[in-house]
């Protein structure tokens, strides 16, 4: 069981250093910077073709229809500002609140005199 345990503890200790030298060699070589940038993407826009002679549109027999605008309603979000308590946040244990409950008044008895026999 020892050598299976010392066994583990080399093989982690080689990796450490490889880890270590291997992430000074790749910042000298800089593709640690680029590691996680993405290559910007170049969009290519074809150009507009002009038309010297469009063909004439007669209006009377093309179905034109009105389009009602929709309009939504606008929702109004409230936004309260929280403020924090500094008396709940400290470095020591936060005290349990204590709930206090109202005792019901009770009568007192009256004792009767003890007789003697």
């Amino acid at each position: 069981m020892k050598a299976i345990i010392y066994a583990g503890i080399g093989l982690f200790s080689a990796a450490s250093v490889y880890g270590v030298v291997d992430y000074y060699s790749t910042q000298k070589k800089g593709t640690l910077d680029k590691l996680y940038k993405e290559p910007q993407e170049v969009v290519v826009t074809e150009t507009p073709v002009v038309v010297d002679n469009p063909a004439p549109v007669d209006v009377s027999k093309t179905n034109v229809v009105n389009k009602v605008a929709v309009s939504k309603a606008v929702k109004k979000i409230k936004r309260r500002r929280r403020t924090i308590s500094l008396d709940d946040f400290s470095r020591s244990r936060i005290p349990d609140r204590v709930v206090i409950e109202a005792e019901k008044p009770v009568a007192p008895v009256k004792e009767e005199p003890k007789k003697d026999q």
